[in-house]
């Protein structure tokens, strides 16, 4: 039993031992080793062990092992925790912009212990510490010496400023737009801008300062660039323009940055402006001031930054001679060409214009230097052909730039045949003559068929009304009886009949008129046309019917006792006549006069070549004409009047013949001397008491010499005709 005990207890004891030591050789060895630690504050050398300054945010890199593993990393300033990463690669971002930078009584940097701890998992931790200064406090950039918008220019702009912080500034650069800029050190910061090299307009200077805590800031001003002159603009003139009257110069003057100052306005060298500018200017040109020829005028601006713009522009000045206004369609449609030309008492070509039925306004000017009380001429010439080649003008002599500078031309009436009617005529035994003319119509009898032709017409360029009747009028030779047939207009149709017998005599007055005839047997005669005006409104309209139109040649066998004898129907309100009587011819309003007196006016005219002398005598009459016709022209027909003031002048030079028109059929005549002189006159109209002042009255508003004035009486010679030829001035318009 013991024995067994024994071994048992032997086996018991053995199997014991055997356990413990199996458990000895399987239990794990405690880790009681911390982790390697190291860590850098990012921007700043890992090996610095000097207090670094850092500001508001800063970031420190971890290096941190262990075998077993890191559990976190932890960072403390001055114990307090700021921030933990568990995640490797190890970074963590400290926000220190709550610490004061300071020591208050000292102003010197506060010692910050920064600590960071690495723990492994068995709670095994090694730390590091790191002393830091705190400055959050930024650069101050100040007393920058250009302003928000500031204008520049040119090559030197000095900028001074300064910089300041509560420690150490280590860097300030200053750029101008993308480009740095040189920085001059002294009492105060300063750099120099440029322009010459920017664009003009906005531009941007910037500095930036950065302290040692790497605590940046920003100074940004943006200012102008302006090495440009004020824009000039001269919309009213263009390059080689001529200039023959005065003229507003109203330049329109901008400057996109700056102000404009001053202006300078000169022509060639002479300065005829200059001063302070104002918002608008309105300078008054005349060309009268300056030499004829070219001329250059020269505007020069200057703004406040003494920036200058120069305007040059090349101008031609001239005279102004006569300007012509002409209403739609006043050159007749006929005329294949028409041409107003101005020429010297020589006759010298000045200037020439032609004009079309679509020309509105003409312009004569001359580049001569003739002053404003030279006397020069105006020409106006149309050319049409057809059954024959036809040259037509009119000049107006004695014209001064002071007496006519204008002539408004008006478009004449012009009519187109409407009707042409043979009416049936009974009762007129005897052949005697009816006939019939008025404003718009007009008749003549056919004895041979007892028919009266009637011809109406209307006018196609006027809302004038003519008379409501046809005035039908006979003169019975043999017994002087005039009788009369006021007929309602228009007439009607064909087989309308004029019966003779209607005819009356009612309101006939036998009338006489006389004169201090010569009665010798010269040619010499008397005609006297007369018209009538039913009313008021047809005498406004010039719508009258002719109630006499008769003459008589004046002989030693023609002795009247009591004068020229004549019809009037008294039936008319408005009388208006015609009256020649020998050499002296008269217009006017009314019935004749029982006596008519001449004037002690006398003509007479030698012609040599293109020069007409003019011998007259009188002092009341006021203009002179000359009448050109060819005689013999059948193909080839001119016709040419001249007025010219009658008591200036005792010579009458033509014109020349402009190249325009040298292939006109008046040009071989005129070249060859060979014009025809058919009649010269002297003229007077009431009222009108100089040649200046009918320019003024009559040719510029291009009235006919019956709306000129109520009288007009003339003494003429005709030395083929002994006939006056009633030529309006201007009759190449009607």
């Amino acid at each position: 039993m013991k024995k067994y005990t024994t071994s048992l207890l032997l086996a018991f004891l053995f199997g014991f031992l055997f356990s413990c030591s199996s458990d000895s050789e399987n239990k794990e060895v405690p880790d009681i080793v911390a982790p390697d630690l190291a860590f850098s504050i990012a921007g700043f050398p890992k090996s610095n062990t000097s207090p670094i300054i850092v500001s508001k945010s800063f970031e420190i890199n971890i290096n941190a092992k262990d075998e077993g593993g890191i559990s976190k990393i932890e960072a403390f300033i001055n114990n307090e925790k700021v921030g933990e990463d568990s995640t490797a690669p190890y970074l963590i971002n400290i926000d220190v912009s709550t610490f004061t930078s300071k020591i208050a009584n000292s102003q010197k940097y506060k010692d910050y212990v920064l600590k960071v701890t690495a723990t492994d998992k068995n709670e095994n931790s090694t730390s590091t510490e790191q002393i830091i200064y705190i400055d959050n406090e930024i650069p101050t950039i100040s007393a920058v010496s250009i302003l928000e918008n500031s204008i520049l220019n040119g090559d030197l702009n000095e900028v001074s400023f300064t910089v300041t912080d509560n420690q150490e500034v280590v860097a300030i650069t200053a750029f101008l737009n993308e480009t740095e800029l040189p920085i001059v050190e002294g009492d105060t910061l300063k750099i120099n801008i440029s322009t010459l090299n920017l664009t003009d307009g906005p531009n941007t200077l910037k500095i930036e300062a950065i302290d040692n805590a790497k605590n940046t800031t920003s100074y940004t001003v943006n200012f102008i660039s302006d090495n440009t002159g004020p824009e000039i603009k001269l919309n009213s003139l263009i390059e080689g323009q001529i200039i023959d009257e005065a003229i507003t110069l109203n330049p329109i003057i901008t400057d996109a940055y700056s102000e404009i100052d001053s202006l300078r306005i000169s022509i060639n060298d002479s300065i005829i402006f200059k001063g302070l500018y104002a918002n608008e200017i309105n300078y008054n040109l005349d060309p009268e001031n300056f030499a004829i020829g070219e001329n250059v005028l020269n505007i020069e601006v200057n703004d406040n930054l003494d920036n200058k713009t120069t305007y040059s522009i090349r101008l031609m000045i001239h005279r102004r001679l006569l300007k012509i206004t002409l209403e739609n369609g006043t050159i007749n449609p006929s005329y294949a060409k028409f041409y107003v030309f101005a020429s010297d008492t020589n006759g010298e070509l000045l200037d020439i214009k032609e004009a079309t039925i679509s020309s509105t306004e003409l312009i004569l000017n001359t580049a001569a230097d003739i002053d404003k009380t030279a006397e020069f001429m105006i020409t106006f010439a149309g050319f049409s052909s057809g059954y024959a080649d036809f040259s037509t003008l009119s000049t107006i002599q004695n014209i001064t730039r002071d007496n006519l500078k204008l002539i408004n031309l008006k478009t004449p009436k012009r009519e187109s045949v409407v009707n042409n009617k043979h009416y049936k005529v009974i009762n007129n035994q005897n052949d005697i003559e009816i006939n019939g003319y008025g404003s718009f119509y007009n008749s003549s009898y056919f004895p041979e068929n007892d028919s009266l032709h009637v011809e109406t017409r209307e006018l196609i360029n006027s809302n004038i009304v003519h008379s409501d009747k046809i005035y039908l009028k006979s003169n019975n030779y043999n017994n002087n009886v005039y009788s009369y047939l006021l007929l309602d207009a228009p007439l009607p149709d064909d087989n309308f009949i004029i019966d003779y017998s209607k005819f009356i005599s009612d309101g006939v007055e036998k009338r006489f008129y006389d004169a201090p005839f010569t009665m010798s047997d010269n040619g010499k005669s008397t005609i006297l046309t007369l018209f009538g005006y039913l009313n008021e409104a047809d005498f406004n309209q010039e719508s009258g019917h002719l109630l006499w139109n008769q003459g008589k040649a004046l002989s030693s066998n023609f002795n009247p006792s009591n004068g020229i004898l004549y019809s009037l129907d008294t039936q008319f309100t408005y009388y208006r006549y015609e009256l020649q009587l020998e050499d002296y011819f008269t217009k006017r309003i009314g019935t004749p006069l029982p006596y008519y007196s001449y004037p002690n006016w006398s003509i007479d005219f030698i012609q040599n070549g293109n020069n007409i002398q003019i011998n007259s005598t009188g002092m009341e009459h006021t203009n002179g004409s000359i009448f050109l016709e060819n005689s013999d022209g059948i193909n080839d027909i001119y016709r040419w009047n001249i007025i010219f003031n009658s008591q200036t002048t005792s010579t009458v030079i033509l014109p020349k013949i402009p190249n325009e028109l040298n292939s006109w059929n008046i040009s071989q005549s005129y070249n060859t001397n060979n014009l025809d002189v058919q009649q010269v006159a002297l003229k007077r109209y009431e009222g009108i008491n100089s040649y200046e002042a009918y320019l003024i009255h009559s040719i510029k508003p291009n009235l006919s010499s019956r709306k000129t004035t109520d009288f007009m009486e003339t003494i003429f010679k005709n030395p083929t005709y002994n006939v006056y030829r009633d030529i309006e001035d201007l009759f190449i318009i009607y």
